[in-house]
């Protein structure tokens, strides 16, 4: 695995100078590769990962798991994309078992 990727994947918010000096290189050279990772979509974005019990806001989360009558040529398909549409659901997967879907 190239070095340049652990690092940024540590601190995505390092600057080309410190990761050139963190690698013995230039900050041309580095500014350069993660250009060419960006464009061979290796490196595919950049992401702040926040902890939201520190920021001091409040909010709620819950899983449900749903049984549902199928429907004639839809399954359950149909369903799960009505649910899907609400802005508060994150994800919804089709399960098989106990319950239908998991929301």
């Amino acid at each position: 695995m190239e070095k340049i990727l652990e690092i940024l994947e540590n601190n995505a918010k390092l600057s080309n100078k410190a990761i050139a000096d963190m690698l013995g290189t230039t900050e041309e050279e580095v500014a350069q590769r993660i250009k060419e990772l960006e464009n061979e979509k290796i490196i595919r974005g950049y992401h702040t990962v926040v902890d939201w019990d520190r920021s001091g806001k409040s909010t709620v989360e819950a899983i449900i798991e749903l049984k549902v009558t199928p429907e004639k040529d839809e399954g359950f398909d149909r369903v799960a994309r009505q649910i899907a549409c609400f802005d508060e659901v994150q994800t919804v997967y089709l399960m098989s078992g106990s319950f239908d879907i998991f929301v």
